[in-house]
């Protein structure tokens, strides 16, 4: 399909980056080390910046590629990884981000399951940020029998309910067509000047 395309190439485009330039500005950061201790007449403002940069390049390089590869997920699973992933984004008296499990030791989807509810959850975001003017996003995972259901809210602007049949953009697409990989169910709430709140229901297969 074209969601399981799109990931093998995320997948590999994130390797790349890690591996080759990550790889690239790690080589360069010792050559500019190396310059330093034989060249005493490089300027230490020079060394300084150059080093800065380059701190900043790697920097960069392990974000996009953790953006298009959440790092740990295969390995500490969705639970996990929405909790740091809402961490990083929370920003206390600007912008903030909560995330509750019900369960200590959330069981564990399968790979390619818990990788569409992470993107699932990043389109939300992203769409929150960009258009509702939101100051909160609360995110949640419960554990009824036989399932796993994940809990989206945010405290913005809303809108009419109407144009989730007739306006779906790309983004929401994309969402639905995620869910239907796993068979799940999605549920949409929202009105103007009261959030949105989204409510997907998975069902649950051991791995």
């Amino acid at each position: 399909s074209n969601i399981e395309e799109l990931e093998n190439e995320r997948k590999r485009v994130a390797k790349d980056l890690h591996d080759e330039i990550g790889g690239i500005f790690s080589s360069l950061k010792l050559k500019i080390k190396q310059i330093g201790l034989v060249s005493l007449d490089v300027d230490e403002s020079i060394k300084k910046q150059t080093s800065e940069i380059i701190d900043a390049g790697i920097i960069s390089v392990r974000r996009i590629s953790h953006d298009l590869l959440p790092p740990g997920l295969e390995i500490f699973g969705l639970s996990d990884t929405l909790e740091e992933f809402c961490n990083k984004l929370h920003a206390p008296g600007i912008f903030e981000m909560y995330y509750h499990c019900d369960a200590n030791d959330p069981p564990r989807l399968p790979v390619d399951t818990e990788l569409d509810l992470y993107r699932i959850i990043q389109e939300l975001t992203n769409n929150t940020i960009k258009h509702s003017q939101a100051n909160s996003i609360h995110i949640s995972m419960q554990h009824p029998e036989n399932s796993v259901v994940l809990t989206f809210r945010d405290d913005g602007k809303g809108f009419d309910p109407v144009l989730l049949e007739i306006g779906k953009g790309l983004g929401m697409r994309s969402i639905e067509a995620r869910a239907r990989r796993f068979k799940g169910k999605i549920t949409w709430e929202t009105a103007p000047g009261m959030g949105l709140n989204v409510v997907i229901s998975v069902p649950l297969v051991k791995v």
